[in-house]
């Protein structure tokens, strides 16, 4: 994915250097696909963190469960 992600950029970036434009123009343009590259990363850490943060509450969730019927068991094993 890295690499894929390296090559796209260098792509894009030989793309806009032997493009017929201005140099106000490139430099606009490389900013605004800088900034719509930024803004997909932040997108895709925030859906990551996302997912990882429920993950994390479904881990616990079912933890506390197993837990709690491990109590249980020993309960009536016990007889307490």
């Amino acid at each position: 994915m890295k690499a894929f992600l390296t090559g796209l950029g260098m792509g894009v970036g030989l793309a806009l250097l032997f493009a017929p434009m201005t140099g106000k123009k490139m430099r606009r343009q490389i900013s605004d696909r800088a900034s719509d590259l930024a803004e997909a990363g932040r997108q895709r850490y925030g859906d990551m963190a996302e997912t990882a943060r429920e993950r994390y509450q479904e881990v616990r969730d079912n933890a506390s469960r197993a837990m709690g019927s491990v109590r249980e068991m020993g309960n009536q094993i016990t007889g307490s």
